[in-house]
């Protein structure tokens, strides 16, 4: 197991450094064709956290990386933002793309299309997004 930790405010031009580091560091252990998948699914939620919890205000945010090669990639986003409202019924509501002319709500969806799992998890004042993609050793450089 490989543990990487990003520590960052959560602005949009430092969620753009931050996810092309984290996707910089993927492509030494993953095939190209899933880099684009993982950081569609990680601006997502990067940006999730900057325009709901943060309501478009500076704040903080820490993601650990956790690689388990020939298993799955693992992100886990912490931030100490406004707790997400109704977020179980957002992911549900996720599994159906919204109709035009919707503003919002594809984020969830594009997520949840691209990943195996996704959780929200209220912890101690703060809200942890756990994302996760099964990768079988096939789409791995270091189990090849």
């Amino acid at each position: 197991m490989i543990e990487l930790v990003f520590k960052s405010q959560a602005t949009p031009g430092i969620i753009r450094l931050l996810v092309k580091s984290v996707v910089t560091v993927l492509g030494e252990f993953l095939d190209r064709d899933l880099l684009y998948d993982l950081r569609l699914a990680l601006t997502e939620a990067c940006n999730n956290i900057y325009e709901h919890a943060y309501k478009g205000k500076d704040g903080t945010l820490e993601l650990k990386l956790l690689l388990a090669p020939g298993h799955y990639v693992q992100f886990e986003l912490l931030d100490w933002g406004k707790e997400p409202e109704n977020f179980l019924d957002h992911i549900k509501k996720g599994e159906v793309l919204p109709e035009e002319p919707a503003c919002s709500g594809r984020g969830i969806y594009i997520m949840k299309q691209l990943l195996d799992n996704l959780c929200l998890q209220r912890k101690n004042g703060a809200n942890l997004l756990i994302m996760r993609k099964n990768i079988g050793e096939g789409k791995w450089k270091v189990c090849k």
